[in-house]
């Protein structure tokens, strides 16, 4: 459960990050 968890909060974390990219661009 805490390796799921894990991957998910990475995954939300790099989606923020695309989005700041996007809305900088």
């Amino acid at each position: 459960m805490i390796d799921e968890a894990s991957k998910m909060e990475n995954e939300i974390v790099l989606f923020i990050d695309e989005i700041h990219t996007i809305i900088g661009a």
